[in-house]
């Protein structure tokens, strides 16, 4: 397999927690990917990360498929979908909707003052706000291994630490903290932590 990345994308760091929760990291190339510089540096026809490659050279993209993906190839059999399924459905989307909303921020952010909108920073802010707020309610205990939900409701706090600063989501919050102080220590989140600088 090869796995299209970037060091700071979260999306591209979900797949590779979830493919280390599954230890097949020992079977995936990685390629780093600069879609901002060239859109053609990954086989994605979107011209975004992360994009698989799979053993038999399909290409799958988006983050969620990509997992749903690796789920199936690590079981080797169909994901049952039951009502943990569709709860990991709902918090993997709930991850990536508060990631996007995030990464615009920080875009809109790094556009010059005159240029920025206030409209869009006060929109993607709540967007954010509620998204915790949901996932605080909504995460489970881990057991043996975090599924694709909890891979994105951490990555998705992790992303938070790392670009969005200003926001206290553990006080607004404390569950979702205490959840997510284990979780933060994990192996396959302490190997695909974002660079300090």
């Amino acid at each position: 397999m090869l796995l299209y990345y970037s060091k700071t994308s979260p999306f591209a760091r979900k797949v590779r927690v979830l493919l280390s929760e599954h230890e097949l990291t020992n079977r995936v190339q990685l390629k780093l990917a600069s879609v901002l510089e060239d859109a053609k540096s990954t086989p994605n026809p979107l011209g975004k990360i992360p994009c698989l490659i799979t053993p038999d050279g399909d290409t799958v993209y988006d983050s969620p498929v990509i997992c749903e993906w690796v789920e199936a190839y690590a079981t080797d059999a169909d994901i049952t979908r039951d009502d943990a399924y569709w709860r990991a459905q709902k918090l993997q989307a709930l991850g990536d909707g508060v990631m996007d909303a995030a990464f615009n921020t920080v875009m809109e952010k790094n556009r010059p003052a005159d240029q920025q909108s206030s409209f869009w920073t006060t929109r993607w802010r709540e967007a954010i706000e509620r998204g915790v707020a949901e996932a605080a309610e909504l995460v489970t205990p881990v057991e043996d291994r975090l599924d694709r939900g909890q891979v994105a409701i951490a990555c998705m706090l992790g992303y938070l630490d790392f670009r969005i600063t200003d926001f206290d989501w553990r006080a607004a919050h404390p569950s979702l903290a205490q959840w997510y102080e284990p979780v933060s220590k994990r192996e396959s989140m302490i190997s695909t932590a974002p660079p300090a600088s």
